[in-house]
């Protein structure tokens, strides 16, 4: 686990909100606190949607990643969040749990060379919390058998400091 502490709030803050910077990234769970408690659970309801509302499983964004509608995205929720959170006052907190997706757990797993297949993996976690107008993350590993291997864990610390880098959010290591 790694906990960031991420000194630009404003520029993070566009990223997050305006940008499709995390928009790939699986969202498991949100909340905020406005003028009053918030909570999205990250389950995931396509048949809310009509026929030819919702991408299919192999179309791509206009970056030519492939679109997966089988699970809610920061890409889906991120209108509807900075909706939420819209308007003359700043919200007092908020919590986004973003899981990376299968299909990046898979790639990340492949070119790593490590002996985890993406069935063991539950999920790569990346959390942002912002709190008393300073934004932190921290990252967290998941998996679904037991190991004494750390490596899968500091892999995902890594590409989480090189992910942010490529953004070029400024962060510190807490």
């Amino acid at each position: 686990m790694l906990a960031l502490r991420i000194p630009d709030t404003r520029d993070f803050m566009k990223k997050l909100l305006t940008e499709t910077v995390f928009d790939s990234f699986v969202v498991s769970e949100a909340s905020v606190t406005t003028f009053t408690v918030i909570r999205i659970d990250g389950s995931w309801h396509p048949e809310y949607f009509g026929d030819g509302e919702m991408v299919t499983e192999n179309e791509e964004n206009e970056n030519g990643e492939r679109l997966h509608p089988s699970a809610l995205s920061w890409g889906l929720l991120r209108p509807v969040f900075f909706g939420l959170i819209r308007g003359r006052r700043t919200p007092g907190a908020f919590r986004l749990v973003f899981r990376l997706a299968g299909y990046n757990v898979a790639s990340l797993l492949s070119g790593s060379g490590l002996n985890f297949r993406p069935e063991e993996v539950a999920g790569l976690f990346l959390n942002i919390s912002f709190s008393n107008g300073e934004v932190s993350c921290t990252t967290g590993t998941s998996m679904n058998t037991f190991t004494l291997d750390q490596t899968l864990n500091h892999l995902w610390d890594e590409m989480v400091q090189k992910f942010l880098r490529q953004q070029k959010i400024p962060f510190t290591v807490l």
